[in-house]
This record gives structure tokens, C-alpha cells and sequence, in this order.
């Protein structure tokens, strides 16, 4: 978001006197995105699904860990340390069974020591009931 700030001084010999007003944008510090090779998939077919975290901060970002509530996979793949501007993309997989049928959403939401966690948008599959 953005953040706008003005200052004023003032003395016992002058009247008061404002700042330019400065505006500072902040960025999130973690950019996390979510995409799948499968939209449209069968019970026991598997959905391939791409984990990007990227800094967006000014810090170098340890102790990042993924939490995926859906596909354990993804919450088990370890992230590395993340420079300034560095990026990684982690593999996951998961498996729907027919209690899966429907529409399957996924989100994943990433940590660091240095920030508040940061959620990837959410990724759907229509997953088909296999017949018996």
C-alpha cells in the first residue's frame, strides 16, 4: 500500500512551516503464486501443482516454510534462503480421491523469520468422481 506523511515545524520565532508531503509505497515482502498443470482431472489422476516465492523486501528472508492445508506435499518441500530479488519454484503433487469431487481449491501461504506470512492466490480443479 501506500503511506503519505507530511511534517510540520515550528518555533518561537517562526510560524509554522510544512514539509512536502512524501508518499511511500510499500511492497508485500513476499510475493507467493500458485498455478497447476491440471484444471480438469479424474480421481487417482494427479494435479502438478507450482509453488513461486519470490522477495520482494528489502532484507535477505530466512526460515521460509510453506503451510498447505490441502496438499501435503507442497507444505513438505523446503524452501531455501531468498536474497533480494531472488525467486524459487517448488514442485508439489497431489492425488484427489473421489471424496475430492467437486471443485478442489488450493491456496498456499508461505513464512519467513523476517515477515508476516503471505498467501498465494487460490488454484481450483473440477476433480471427476471415478466410477467404481
Amino acid at each position: 500500500g501506500a503511506s503519505a506523511n507530511t511534517a510540520t515545524v515550528d518555533s518561537d520565532r517562526t510560524a509554522p512551516v510544512d514539509s512536502n508531503e512524501v508518499v511511500v509505497t510499500v511492497n508485500e515482502p513476499l510475493a507467493v503464486g500458485l498455478t497447476a498443470d491440471e484444471d480438469d482431472v479424474i480421481a487417482g489422476e494427479t494435479i502438478h501443482y507450482h509453488l513461486t516465492v519470490e522477495n520482494t523486501s528489502a532484507l535477505a528472508l530466512t526460515g521460509l516454510a510453506v503451510t498447505d492445508a490441502d496438499v501435503a506435499d507442497c507444505e513438505a518441500q523446503p524452501l531455501p534462503d531468498l536474497a533480494v530479488g531472488e525467486d524459487v519454484t517448488v514442485d508439489c503433487d497431489y492425488t484427489p480421491t473421489n471424496a475430492d469431487a467437486g471443485t478442489f481449491a488450493n491456496q498456499a501461504t508461505v513464512d519467513s523469520d523476517q515477515t508476516e506470512p503471505a498467501s498465494s492466490e487460490v488454484v481450483a480443479a473440477e476433480v471427476k468422481a471415478r466410477a467404481a
